[in-house]
């Protein structure tokens, strides 16, 4: 049992090792811990809660993640919950994991999911617990007794997607959306959502998912202002003439060395503009649209890593060399030469 409460509404992590005794839960190897149950009592809250959320700003910086538990004895519907006008714009879970394909066992990730985009379902279980953003002082959440739900697929939905959804929906994100997935064999690792906003820009804003690190593989976009991202909500910039930065989004992995595909599930662009994935280590542009796949490895060469790919706004057309991104390639024809040879 705990030694303490803790407070209302308030989500706590809970690390689970297996239950009291289970061998080899103590020692730095790797097992599979046995079923654990928790077991809970006090007042059932009853009616609509309204969530109050911190905000502060300790030694010059600001604190704004609220992790939120579920109030109810019952799992709950996150789509359409009430919030306040500056309350984050999307919500992040963790995902345990399934298998056991991790190297290093650990497992899991986070899963970062707009409030009003996606499947129509977003349980969150009995117990469970996610994290929102405040973004001023006196925000809160309002949990309805509406927003009850008898679904018996807990955290299967929250992400809003599978790898290979069967549905004639360009997106379920919206127009001009997309969703890059990243996956070995049929075991998805994470993902990234990009939103293309007029209204929106480069750098962190409200609508922006900040990354939230997971223990094996990492998958995210970098902002104008450099901060990593799971949700990315910025303007479409197409290159004028020659390949320019602002027609390109950066895309990063962080992960040990494996085989993985790129795909996506979800992809709806307005008509008229072309996006196009660019791998900095092949040096390989492949245009982008649903369903599109692009398998690569990443090893122990840091160059097939860290900033990898660039997501290309438009077509480019190469004006000039540039010094560091493309190198003068002379071909010789024929090869081996003789007599006379053609560049």
């Amino acid at each position: 049992g705990m030694a303490d409460n803790w407070n209302r509404h308030q989500g706590i992590r809970v690390l689970v090792r297996g239950p009291k005794g289970q061998e080899n839960s103590l020692l730095d190897v790797e097992y599979t811990p046995d079923p654990v149950t928790f077991e809970w009592e006090g007042e059932v809250n009853t009616c609509d809660q309204i969530i109050n959320l911190a905000y502060y700003e300790p030694f010059g910086g600001v604190s704004d993640f609220n992790l939120v538990g579920n109030p109810f004895p019952a799992a709950i519907n996150l789509r359409n919950i009430g919030r306040t006008a500056q309350v984050g714009t999307s919500y992040w879970v963790w995902l345990p994991r399934e298998s056991n394909v991790g190297v290093s066992g650990r497992g899991g990730r986070y899963i970062n999911t707009p409030f009003t985009a996606g499947t129509d379902e977003a349980i969150l279980p009995i117990g469970g617990a996610f994290f929102v953003r405040a973004g001023a002082a006196g925000q809160s959440l309002t949990i309805r007794e509406t927003d009850k739900t008898n679904a018996n697929e807990p955290l299967q939905s929250v992400a809003g997607t599978t790898l290979r959804r069967d549905t004639d929906v360009k997106s379920l994100y919206g127009s001009n959306s997309l969703q890059l997935s990243l996956s070995s064999s049929e075991d998805e690792w994470d993902r990234v959502l990009v939103f293309f906003d007029e209204s929106a820009t480069s750098t962190v804003e409200q609508a922006d998912g900040t990354k939230l690190v997971n223990p094996e593989v990492n998958l995210f976009t970098v902002s104008e202002d450099d901060f990593a991202l799971s949700i990315d909500s910025r303007p479409y910039q197409e290159a004028e003439g020659a390949e320019t930065n602002t027609n390109r989004i950066p895309l990063h992995i962080l992960s040990p060395a494996r085989a993985y595909t790129l795909s996506l599930p979800d992809f709806d662009l307005e008509e008229g503009r072309t996006l196009r994935l660019y791998d900095l280590f092949t040096e390989e542009y492949i245009t982008l649209q649903k369903g599109t796949t692009y398998d690569f490895e990443v090893t122990d060469d840091p160059r097939t890593k860290g900033h990898r790919f660039d997501i290309v706004m438009g077509i480019e057309v190469i004006t000039s060399i540039h010094p560091s991104n493309h190198r003068f390639q002379a071909y010789l024809l024929p090869n081996p030469a003789q007599e006379q040879v053609r560049i």
